[in-house]
């Protein structure tokens, strides 16, 4: 069933909602991101603003949500014009490690618990399951020298390197906070080497 005019228009507003925190949390650090800001970069009321979100947190979630879309929507651009290489899918994933980078600014416990969240609600899975496949199709389509996995097993072990770095990452606080893409891009390197 197709959905109406009005729902469509909501999740629209949810979206630009989403998208203007998130580049104001990527710039500014998440502390310093007022809801005021937020409503105001989004170009909607801070009534309307709280009627989605009533607490900044609550964003959090949808932001995951909005990085699978870029995934999938990067994955896609790659299908359509000539296969990814594995220098732009770790480009990729090493720009998003940097973004979260930028937004913890000290709440690396914040973003764990919105994750454990995530994963007590069934989210992470589905944004798992979602990222697995973008990842899987872009690995089907490089041209590898060594095909030793299926790509659908190589985008696991992929994902489960990012998720496990950015774990110990959000887990200690004594890594200073441009930890996660270092040590992102060098275990991301070893994991492509044995699967691309």
């Amino acid at each position: 069933m197709p959905t109406s005019l009005r729902e469509r228009q909501k999740e629209q507003t949810r979206l630009e909602m989403v998208r203007s925190a998130y580049d104001l949390f990527v710039r500014d650090g998440y502390d310093e991101v007022s809801m005021d800001a937020i409503s105001e970069a989004a170009g909607v009321s801070r009534a309307t603003l709280f009627n989605y979100f009533p607490r900044k947190e609550l964003i959090l979630p949808e932001i995951a949500r909005l990085r699978v879309e870029r995934l999938k929507e990067f994955a896609r651009q790659r299908t359509d014009e000539r296969p990814a290489t594995v220098e732009e899918v770790l480009a990729f994933i090493l720009q998003i490690a940097r973004e979260h980078e930028r937004i913890a600014k000290g709440h690396r416990r914040l973003m764990m618990q919105v994750w454990f969240q995530q994963a007590t609600h069934g989210y992470l899975l589905e944004r798992r399951a979602e990222a697995v496949e973008a990842l899987g199709s872009m690995i089907e389509r490089m041209p590898r020298r060594k095909k030793l996995f299926p790509a659908r097993v190589a985008a696991e072990m992929v994902f489960a390197v990012v998720m496990a770095t950015a774990l110990e990452w959000m887990m200690n606080e004594k890594h200073p906070v441009n930890w996660l893409s270092l040590a992102m891009e060098q275990r991301l390197s070893v994991a492509f080497a044995g699967v691309a």
